[in-house]
């Protein structure tokens, strides 16, 4: 049983580093090719400087810190 959750983790892993991949043809000035979304530096800079895209999360303080600071387009947040 937990070789198959191991797996799962492993499978949803790749799935998601390849969605972050492909957003970054969209997002490109958030760098996410290079860091999948992850918390690091060059990210929260981008937060920082660009302010969120529709594609962050709210609820990730961070993310919340960014957004009042910056106009922000998508349905994910209010006006």
């Amino acid at each position: 049983m937990c070789i198959s959750i191991a797996a799962a983790s492993i499978l949803a892993k790749v799935a998601r580093d390849a969605m972050m991949v492909e957003l970054d043809k969209q997002y490109p000035e958030y760098g996410f090719a290079s860091h999948k979304g992850y918390s690091c530096v060059a990210h929260f800079e981008a937060l920082r400087r660009f302010g969120p895209s529709p594609i962050h999360r709210k609820s990730f303080k961070p993310v919340r810190e960014a957004a009042p600071q910056h106009k922000t387009n998508g349905p994910l947040f209010e006006r």
